[in-house]
């Protein structure tokens, strides 16, 4: 039997249980890039409103480590590519990572990928199939961002640039998640060694573009990305980087898979200790998944800080434009500017922090679906004891992620700005920030009813994340009506700070999350464990 026989079988089966997934994720990757050129396009109609914020970027080292080097801000194309293009590249990476790891080492791990191997399915088909399945989806984001971006009136070739550059970007780190899927032997932990080489790239682009040399620029991914030039004047070569990148790990992916067991590992596991030393459901959760959550936290802490330093110069970056004004006013509340943007700031925080909630609530259903629940639940710990730990770890892990991102802002500001900074521009926006957690905790709330209750529909909780996400960030933008932004729950959140404090959506929130988790919590109680 060849090595990669039944990898068009394993294909199919992957892309059909992730079709809704896929479908979340291509539509969030194009639609933010084709909403900030429609946006931009009418926020900067003219040159001189373009050559306004060039001149703001090009004298903010703290734009340029969020976003990177501007290298053509006075085309609507070279400032959206500048604005979201490291976004799109950080998006596309995380999305590749997720799918190969989901689709070999987290299948190996749950001995799913042994019983099909005990047909005729070769020894390389399960990472073959999930590497192919990488190149059909960065295809389709290459495609479709181009589309969008032509589509707006755009250069067509600056379109596929940017397009290719996020697409390789994401076949990269498919290679780099290949290789730590054969490194570790729990999926979670191949996630976190990808993410956080991710992580490391995406700090040395701002880094090298910001203050320190540009060479370490050039040994980030995300700089490759950049490098590309979309709308600036393409550097096509450049491309050969994720490329090249992209098919040596995959070749190293494959040779370091034949040279260990089915089911092991590079990194062998310590040997644990004679006894048993959790006490409790809790501290089994945390062992399980604290690696993740040190890497959540540390990367909300410096997000924030690194946003709170670019909000002291925004007044400058926004006097004269009324239509950016506007934005702003629409997105983070009717308030002073500075107000308004930490206002933004502290919703991204909080729409990211329920990615955490629904990630947290779907890992309890991967404990049931692959076995490892139920020799738990035999030792006389009760399910309600079991699953409420780590709802209980959720609940913690997300106020913490909150309260970091909302102190990293205001220490930002507080750095960045030493003489205009009192003790609210620290307790603000770290106020602002734990006033999110309510809607955080309905959308995990939603996870946890289908889990409950609909146990085999539970993936949908990302359809209803992505829905959120959408009615938040793009709904005021686009001026939908108030009847659909109402649909999401971030719409009712208080604007903290600037805005006035309003506890009873704050109360009826915290009912329905609670309402929500009571009738989770039952139907799991009451229902049969699924295979």
């Amino acid at each position: 039997m060849d090595d990669l026989t039944g990898v068009g079988h394993l294909l199919r089966l992957a892309a059909r249980r992730d079709r809704v997934m896929l479908a979340v994720w291509l539509v969030a990757i194009v639609g933010t890039m084709a909403a900030t050129v429609n946006s931009y396009q009418g926020l900067y109609p003219t040159t001189d409103d373009l050559r306004a914020v060039a001149a703001e970027v090009t004298g903010s080292p703290s734009l340029i480590a969020v976003s990177g080097p501007p290298f053509n801000l006075l085309s609507i194309g070279g400032l959206a590519a500048w604005k979201v293009g490291a976004f799109l590249a950080v998006l596309a990476a995380v999305l590749n990572v997720l799918l190969v790891v989901r689709h070999t080492r987290a299948e190996e791990e749950s001995g799913r990928l042994e019983v099909l191997r005990a047909s005729v399915v070769g020894r390389d088909a399960a990472l073959a199939a999930a590497l192919t399945l990488t190149v059909v989806v960065d295809g389709l984001i290459v495609g479709l961002v181009a589309l969008a971006c032509g589509g707006l009136g755009l250069a067509w070739s600056g379109a596929f640039a940017l397009g290719l550059a996020t697409g390789l970007t994401g076949l990269l780190f498919a290679g780099v998640a290949a290789v730590t899927a054969q490194v570790a032997r729990v999926g979670r932990t191949a996630d976190a060694i990808a993410f956080s080489v991710l992580t490391v790239a995406f700090v040395l682009r701002a880094v090298g573009d910001s203050s320190g040399p540009v060479a370490l620029s050039w040994l980030s991914p995300i700089g490759w990305a950049q490098r590309v030039r979309p709308f600036a004047g393409e550097r096509w070569w450049v491309l050969l980087l994720p490329l090249a990148g992209a098919v040596l790990l995959s070749a190293g992916a494959f040779a370091l898979g034949r040279r260990r067991d089915f089911g092991e590992a590079l990194l062998s596991d310590r040997d644990g200790p004679a006894a048993g030393t959790l006490d409790s459901p809790l501290e089994l959760w945390w062992r399980l998944q604290r690696v993740t959550a040190v890497i959540w936290l540390v990367a909300y802490a410096a997000t924030g800080l690194l946003f709170g330093t670019i909000v002291p110069g925004l007044d400058d970056m926004v006097s004269g434009n009324a239509n950016l004004t506007d934005v702003l006013t629409r997105l983070g509340g009717a308030q002073g500017i500075i107000d308004a943007f930490i206002g933004v700031l502290i919703r991204m925080g909080g729409l990211l922090a329920a990615i955490y909630a629904v990630q947290a609530v779907l890992h309890v259903r991967a404990e049931e679906t692959g076995g490892t629940a139920e020799p738990v639940l035999t030792t006389g710990t009760g399910r309600l004891r079991w699953a409420g730990a780590q709802l209980s770890l959720a609940l913690l892990i997300s106020t913490a992620l909150l309260v970091l991102f909302g102190l990293g802002v205001g220490v930002g500001q507080w750095l960045a700005d030493p003489s205009g900074a009192d003790v609210h521009t620290v307790v603000d926006p770290t106020a602002g920030a734990i006033l999110q957690l309510p809607a955080v905790w309905v959308v995990g709330g939603v996870a946890l009813l289908l889990f409950g209750l609909l146990p085999r529909l539970t993936p949908v909780a990302w359809g209803v994340l992505g829905l959120v996400l959408g009615i938040s960030w793009l709904g005021p933008l686009l001026e939908l009506d108030q009847s659909l932004l109402d649909l999401s729950p971030f719409t009712h959140v208080p604007t903290i700070p600037g805005g006035p404090m309003r506890w009873a959506p704050e109360l009826w929130l915290v009912a329905l999350a609670i309402g929500l988790a009571v009738a989770g919590l039952t139907g799991w109680r009451r229902r049969d464990l699924s295979p």
